[in-house]
C-alpha cells in the first residue's frame, strides 16, 4: 500500500465514496418502497373496507325500505316491483360483502364478518314468508312479521355490523403502528448506513491525505537540499 501510486490511491477513494453513494442510494430508495407499500397496505386493508362496510348497511336499510314499501302496496304490479328491487338490493348487498371479505386481516376480522351474515342470514330466512304475504295483500300479518320477528333479527345485524366496524378500526390501528415501526427501523438503518458511509469516507481523506502530504514533505525536503547545495557550490 505505501509503494501505491497517488493516482491509483485517488482512484480507489474515488472508487469507494462512489460504492458508498451507490449503496446509501439503494437502502434509501428501498426503505422508501417499504414504507410506501406499508401504506398502501393500510389504505387497502383499512380504509377501502370501511366503504364496503357502508355500502351493506345501506343496502340493507334500503332492502327494508323495500320490504314495507311491497307490504304497503295493494296492486300486483307494484308489489312486484318492489321485490324484484329487492333481489337487486340483495346481489348488491352480496358484492359489497365479497369485497370486505377479500380486504380481511386478522382472525377477529373474520369471526366478526361470520357474524354479520349468520345474522344477515337469519333475517333473509323470512323473505319468503313475507313475499307470500305481501302478495296476497295480507297486510297485517306481513307487518307482524316484519316488526316482531324480523325485527329482532335486524337488530342482531346491526350490532353484527358495528361490531364489524369496531374490530376493522382495531386491525387498522394496528396496521399503523406496525406503519410507525417500518418508519423507525427505516430512520434507524439509514443512520447506521450513513455513520458507516462518514467513518469510511473520514478515513479514506486521512489515509490519502497523509500520502499527499508526505509526497510535499518529500518534495520540499529535496527542494531544500539542491538549494543549499547550490549555495554552497556543490552544483
Amino acid at each position: 500500500m505505501r509503494n501505491m501510486k497517488i493516482r491509483t490511491k485517488l482512484l480507489i477513494g474515488f472508487f469507494i465514496v462512489a460504492i458508498i453513494g451507490t449503496f446509501l442510494g439503494t437502502v434509501g430508495i428501498n426503505q422508501i418502497i417499504k414504507i410506501e407499500r406499508a401504506d398502501m397496505r393500510m389504505f387497502e386493508r383499512g380504509a377501502v373496507p370501511m366503504e364496503y362496510a357502508i355500502d351493506m348497511s345501506a343496502y340493507f336499510q334500503r332492502f327494508r325500505v323495500n320490504l314495507r314499501d311491497a307490504i304497503i302496496a295493494n296492486k300486483k304490479e307494484k308489489i312486484e316491483k318492489y321485490l324484484n328491487r329487492i333481489d337487486e338490493l340483495n346481489n348488491e348487498l352480496e358484492e359489497s360483502e365479497k369485497k370486505y371479505e377479500e380486504l380481511l386481516i386478522t382472525d377477529a376480522e373474520r369471526k366478526s364478518y361470520e357474524g354479520v351474515i349468520s345474522a344477515k342470514d337469519e333475517y333473509f330466512k323470512h323473505i319468503g314468508e313475507l313475499r307470500t304475504l305481501a302478495l296476497a295483500n295480507n297486510d297485517s300479518a306481513a307487518f307482524s312479521l316484519l316488526y316482531s320477528t324480523m325485527q329482532s333479527s335486524n337488530e342482531n345485524y346491526q350490532k353484527a355490523l358495528d361490531d364489524l366496524v369496531h374490530v376493522k378500526v382495531s386491525a387498522t390501528g394496528d396496521l399503523a403502528k406496525e406503519n410507525v415501526t417500518v418508519v423507525s427501523e427505516s430512520v434507524t438503518l439509514m443512520v447506521i448506513v450513513i455513520v458507516i458511509g462518514l467513518i469510511v469516507a473520514i478515513v479514506l481523506g486521512i489515509w490519502i491525505s497523509a500520502d499527499i502530504q508526505n509526497i510535499i514533505k518529500l518534495v520540499t525536503s529535496e527542494m531544500r537540499r539542491l538549494t543549499e547545495a547550490a549555495v554552497a557550490g556543490k552544483l
